[in-house]
């Protein structure tokens, strides 16, 4: 494990990609936070930011998700305004790609749902998703300018989205530093990452109040993952300390790379 200074680079902006609208801020919010209050400019892009329009073709379990956040049939007009409120709480310009959460995506050519159940969320990506992989490395391909640090996540949990966003990352073949993936990295033990190196950065108390601050903004997520807003502190804190600080990890150029 390295400890990492604060980068001192203004000119250099720092891109998260965030799979889904709230992926970044909980994952990251704290570093966020500390990047932008020492004038770094910040950007959250988050991969997949949207839903199906007609909310007849919803299925059973999307439905059940929907009852679970409380937000009735079209529940991202709602988080994307918390996704705004919460971006502005750590002073990060928030950027939506438009792409379909996989709770409504099909695979191609049927109608058949990528997902299902809890456990297909959370299980192995469809090989017919690998066209729409490489479309969206084509996106983010576009898109890169220099100078820019990309951060991605780890894909720790196995999210379906999280591995999607992770492996269009990679095929861009820009270099980039990981993030561990909150909350569902928060119960986890301390993870050492084949190929990459650990990098701890010590954030400052005020920009961890920013990022308890700007995750409670996501108020459909919430119970998802926690108990009550001190539980979440609590949880925080102890992830905190297990690194020694917000960890980031690099591909050790000596090793076996980020893959």
């Amino acid at each position: 494990m390295m400890n990492m200074p604060l980068p001192a680079d203004r000119v250099t902006r720092w891109i998260f990609l965030s799979p889904h609208l709230d992926d970044a801020v909980f994952s990251c919010g704290g570093l966020i936070s500390y990047l932008s209050d020492n004038g770094v400019s910040v950007e959250i892009w988050t991969v997949f930011s949207d839903q199906m329009e007609d909310a007849r073709q919803l299925t059973d379990y999307a439905r059940t998700l929907h009852n679970r956040w409380g937000t009735g049939d079209h529940p991202y007009v709602l988080r994307k305004q918390e996704d705004a409120n919460a971006c502005r709480t750590v002073g990060a310009r928030q950027h939506h790609l438009g792409y379909l959460d996989c709770i409504y995506r099909f695979i191609p050519g049927s109608r058949e749902p990528v997902v299902l159940s809890d456990a297909e969320l959370q299980g192995t990506v469809k090989p017919q998703e690998q066209p729409f992989i490489e479309k969206i490395a084509r996106d983010l391909k576009t898109r890169i300018t220099e100078p820019t640090v990309w951060v991605c996540p780890l894909s720790l949990g196995s999210h379906v989205d999280h591995q999607i966003t992770r492996k269009a990352a990679e095929m861009t073949g820009k270099l980039m530093l990981y993030y561990a993936d909150l909350p569902y990295a928060l119960p986890m033990p301390r993870q050492s990452i084949s190929g990459m190196i650990q990098l701890s950065i010590d954030v400052p108390e005020k920009n961890i109040q920013d990022w308890g601050r700007a995750n409670l903004q996501y108020s459909s997520q919430i119970s998802s993952f926690w108990k009550s807003p001190a539980d979440m502190a609590d949880q925080y804190s102890a992830f905190l300390q297990l690194y020694k600080g917000m960890p980031l990890w690099l591909p050790n150029p000596g090793g076996e790379g980020g893959k």
